[in-house]
């Protein structure tokens, strides 16, 4: 196949970022696109061209412009790192599979995992372990079914991003104030068993072929997130877990999975089995890490459509580190300001293990040497806001 272009879109994402320079870096050129006129990797010094295109909230207008984009130039395949972009593709993969090929699992399929209670039905029946779900119809039926689970409780929304909606609730009248606000902007929300502190968040991240068969793997354990209650990993470290390897293969083959996703598990520490959190049915957050450790997703993506196939990736090197640098600052502040976050380490031993001789982390999301600018940009663009609204 001789066309090397490919089209990375939601170019305002760090994710995003680490898939213009994995393909960059190989050779390949890399055309952005996003909907903000200041993306994040129009300043990567590997994006070769920057498009815009219509809020994906619009619905059928992002999909005209992305099949307009399509029709400028022969891409391999499009690159997108949201469930709201990634979703209308899929929905209309009809028109976009006449210019471009796409690796995505069927839209019933992305809609089921996207949809955390239907997930938690799904991994029920096929045994894959899980936190006790349940969808109330009431905010009444949401205590007498908390009163069950005992408390500690969790609402989550059915479908969300970076924990937006997720509250934990301590007693009775907490959960009755949280699940009315929660379901003013998600309604329908669930309840869920509360996994304890003390057992890690792991995450299972895989490519499989047109077929369902598994052609990549990695695995990696989260160390900070921020906010702290629940959010975006900020420092992880690549690690290996056969249970996780083994549940989250299996779901993946079960949904008969094609092209990259991200199996999110927490380990109980009560019974130290892994349970199913959620998935993340596209390029997820700790993408550089899985590069840095061995594990090129976008590129053995973009090598699976161009060649038609390409050798099992089952190794990597454990225990390598990568850090989102602005969000895990914010981490340290919150802690050295408001304390510990739960299940985290005391203000003296964060801030000694943000020294980076001593935490051994040497790769980031969006720092680099060879392409500075987006880092540059990134950490400029706070002020840039407030400049702008002045």
């Amino acid at each position: 196949m001789d066309k090397k272009n490919v089209l990375v879109g939601t170019a305002e994402s760090w994710i995003a970022l680490q898939i213009v320079r994995s393909l960059g870096r190989k050779g390949v050129n890399v055309d952005c696109a996003s909907h903000y006129p200041d993306a994040l990797s129009f300043h990567s010094r590997y994006c070769s061209g920057k498009y815009s295109y219509s809020s994906p909230s619009k619905g059928a207008s992002f999909v005209d412009d992305v099949v307009g984009l399509l029709e400028k130039k022969e891409y391999v395949l499009p690159y997108f790192t949201t469930e709201e972009t990634v979703l209308p593709i899929s929905k209309e993969r009809k028109r976009i599979q006449k210019h471009t090929s796409l690796l995505l699992p069927s839209h019933e399929t992305l809609k089921l995992a996207s949809d955390k209670g239907l997930l938690m039905e799904f991994s029920k029946k096929h045994g894959i372990p899980s936190p006790m779900t349940y969808k109330p119809s009431s905010v009444d039926e949401a205590v007498e079914r908390a009163d069950e689970l005992r408390y500690p409780v969790v609402i989550k929304p059915t479908s969300s991003s970076n924990a937006r909606g997720v509250n934990y609730c301590k007693n009775r009248e907490e959960l009755k104030t949280k699940w009315v606000q929660v379901e003013k902007e998600f309604p329908n929300p669930l309840l869920q068993e509360f996994i304890p502190s003390g057992g890690a968040a792991m995450g299972f991240e895989a490519l499989f072929n047109d077929h369902s068969e598994l052609k990549a793997s990695f695995i990696h354990r989260r160390i900070r997130e921020f906010p702290v209650t629940g959010g975006p990993s900020t420092l992880r470290e690549s690690a290996d877990h056969s249970q996780v390897r083994e549940y989250g293969a299996k779901l993946l083959s079960l949904l008969g999975w094609q092209g990259v996703a991200m199996v999110e598990f927490r380990i109980d520490p009560r019974d130290g089995i892994p349970k199913l959190m959620e998935i993340n049915p596209r390029f997820w957050g700790s993408l550089a890490l899985s590069i840095a450790s061995g594990v090129d997703f976008p590129y053995l993506r973009y090598r699976l459509v161009a060649e038609g196939d390409i050798p099992t990736v089952e190794k990597y090197k454990v225990g390598v580190k990568c850090r989102h640098l602005l969000p895990d600052l914010r981490y340290l502040r919150h802690v050295m300001l408001d304390g510990p976050a739960p299940g985290g380490k005391g203000r003296l031993a964060t801030l000694i293990s943000f020294i980076p001789l001593l935490d051994g982390c040497w790769n980031y999301d969006v720092e680099s040497i060879d392409d500075p600018l987006p880092s540059v940009y990134e950490f400029s663009e706070p002020v840039l806001k407030l400049l702008r609204k002045r």
